[in-house]
């Protein structure tokens, strides 16, 4: 039972953000937003600037303060490259943009 005047446990909150603790969270939200992001800048024929933007200050930031992340996402973009790789001829625009 908690007392008026303790703080709640670490935990208290797992019912409405189902993460153990707030680093947890960046695994969470960041990384499932940085990969959309960088799917969205992929897909535009055109460079749009706000993605793009975001992109990279997401990326800097999570380096910053979650770097195991920043890992994590470095490697998807990593491997979308390689796939895309596999057939150059017709995704050499998407690799360009991943370069």
């Amino acid at each position: 039972m908690l007392r008026s005047d303790s703080p709640p446990r670490p935990d208290f909150f797992v019912v409405f953000i189902p993460t153990p603790d707030r680093y947890a969270l960046s695994a969470a939200v960041l990384v499932p937003l940085t990969v959309f992001c960088f799917l969205i800048h992929l897909e535009h024929k055109h460079i749009n600037i706000p993605t793009f933007l975001g992109l990279i200050y997401i990326i800097v930031e999570m380096t910053f303060i979650q770097a195991r992340e920043t890992i994590f996402v470095l490697a998807i973009i990593f491997f979308v490259f390689i796939v895309l790789s596999l057939d150059c001829r017709k995704n050499k625009h998407r690799i360009i943009r991943v370069l």
